[in-house]
């Protein structure tokens, strides 16, 4: 769905966006504009200025985040597109495209495959070990513990952020590797753990890392 940005009297068209909803106050995370040159970099300077910017036709209102960036490019004609986005809320946050949504759509859909790379490329970022068949679990322990909050968002772009430590999002995922369901602790489903009671086999730690079983 195609969303017209207006702020200080100057108009944009957007294809797609991201932006974090906490408590009423919407703050953008990423957002897809096209105008001409003038237009554009009157949005960003708008932005920047601390002025939000107007969703139409739903009349809500995008704040910029603590840290701002843009890039533009010329797609002829007098016209460009560009991208304006948080460099700190992207890092924290699992976002893809892919799978239609309903528009207005809440909550966690199903785990479906342009979300699993997503979530990977976060997991590798971070450097958290992980295997892939146990994803799907670890999705939903995060989201039983609330440590999952999705993104409003519009045009087929989807993403939640994951408010969780390393060393804990470490833990969750030798838990239920090792058999642990994903809303339960101290629970184990047949053999023997491994050293450390990590539920991994002596030296199976570091062939499991990254995928790579």
């Amino acid at each position: 769905m195609i969303k017209t940005l207006k702020v200080d009297g100057v108009t944009v068209r957007s294809d797609f966006g991201l932006y974090r909803d906490s408590g009423g106050n919407k703050s953008l995370i990423l957002i897809s504009i096209y105008g001409s040159p003038q237009q554009t970099k009157a949005v960003f300077s708008s932005l920047a200025e601390n002025k939000p910017v107007k969703v139409l036709p739903d009349a809500y209102e995008l704040d910029r985040p603590s840290a701002l960036r843009g890039r533009g490019r010329s797609i002829g004609r007098g016209r460009q597109h560009m991208l304006i986005w948080s460099d700190e809320d992207l890092d924290n946050g699992v976002v893809w495209f892919g799978e239609k949504t309903e528009e207005k759509q809440v909550g966690f859909g199903p785990f479906g495959a342009a979300e699993e790379a997503a979530f990977v490329r976060w997991l590798e970022k971070k450097k958290v070990p992980y295997e892939r068949e146990y994803l799907p679990m670890l999705r939903e322990r995060l989201i039983k513990d609330e440590d999952a909050i999705v993104f409003g968002s519009w045009g087929g772009i989807r993403g939640y952020e994951v408010s969780v430590e390393d060393d804990r999002l470490c833990d969750l995922m030798l838990k239920i590797s090792g058999g642990e369901k994903a809303g339960e602790d101290n629970i184990m489903k047949g053999g023997k753990r491994g050293a450390g009671g990590t539920g991994f086999r002596r030296g199976e730690h570091e062939k499991r890392h990254y995928g790579t079983t």
